[in-house]
C-alpha cells in the first residue's frame, strides 16, 4: 500500500471490523442507558434519591447520543473508512465500560 492507492484489502477489512466494533459499541450502549432510564421512570413514587439517578442517566443517554452524532461526522469525512490514528477504539470501550459500571453500582444502592 502507498499514498497513491489507499488500504490494501486485508487493512480494509479491518478497519472495516474496526467500524462495526464501535457501531456495535455505541448502540449498545445507547440501549443499555435507554432501558435502564426506562425501568427507573416504572417506579411508582419514585424518591428523591432515584430522581437524582433518573437525571444522571438522562444525561448518560445525552452524552451517548451526541458521541453518536459526533462519530457519524467524523465517518462522513472519513469516506466511510476509518483512517490511522483517528479514534482510539480501545479507549473509548474503556471509558464507556467505566461509565456503565458507574452507573449500575449506582442503580443497586437504590
Amino acid at each position: 500500500m502507498d499514498e497513491m492507492t489507499g488500504p490494501d484489502g486485508a487493512q480494509a477489512a479491518a478497519r472495516r471490523k474496526e467500524w462495526e466494533d464501535a457501531w456495535q459499541l455505541l448502540s449498545s450502549v445507547r440501549s443499555t442507558l435507554a432501558d435502564m432510564l426506562e425501568d427507573l421512570r416504572a417506579e411508582v413514587g419514585a424518591p428523591r434519591d432515584l430522581q437524582k439517578k433518573i437525571s444522571e442517566l438522562e444525561a448518560a443517554l445525552k452524552t451517548a447520543f451526541e458521541v453518536e452524532r459526533k462519530f457519524n461526522d467524523w465517518l462522513g469525512k472519513q469516506g466511510g473508512g476509518l483512517a490511522d490514528g483517528e479514534i482510539d477504539i480501545e479507549a473509548a470501550r474503556e471509558r464507556i465500560t467505566c461509565r456503565l459500571d458507574r452507573l449500575r453500582a449506582c442503580c443497586r444502592e437504590g
